[in-house]
């Protein structure tokens, strides 16, 4: 027999071994499952910051790929409006290749 005292009331009362056990598992399985919660919503909040950091990521290297891209552009443009230059002074001042 087990003496249990009340946490609302006070009173001590008397249990037997298997209302002892039967008491002690509602005790187990409620921290079980608040202990469950706890780590289900850590992990999910973890999982979130993941999704976030690897969005951002990605979206870092989608911005590096188009800067690069579009260096490429203007240094195949660049040169060619260069020679473009060179071909307008040469042939007068408007700057196409036919005779002004």
């Amino acid at each position: 027999m087990h003496d249990i005292i009340c946490p609302h009331c006070s009173k001590a009362f008397k249990i037997d071994e298997a209302g002892y056990a039967d008491i002690l598992k509602q005790v187990r399985d409620s921290d079980f499952e608040q202990q469950l919660y706890e780590r289900l919503e850590l992990a999910e909040r973890d999982k979130r910051a993941a999704l976030e950091l690897a969005q951002a990521k990605a979206a870092s290297e989608l911005q590096q790929a188009a800067s690069a891209k579009d260096q490429q552009i203007s240094d195949r443009v660049r040169p060619s409006s260069i020679r473009s230059g060179q071909l307008g002074a040469a042939h007068g001042h408007c700057g196409h290749s036919l005779p002004c």
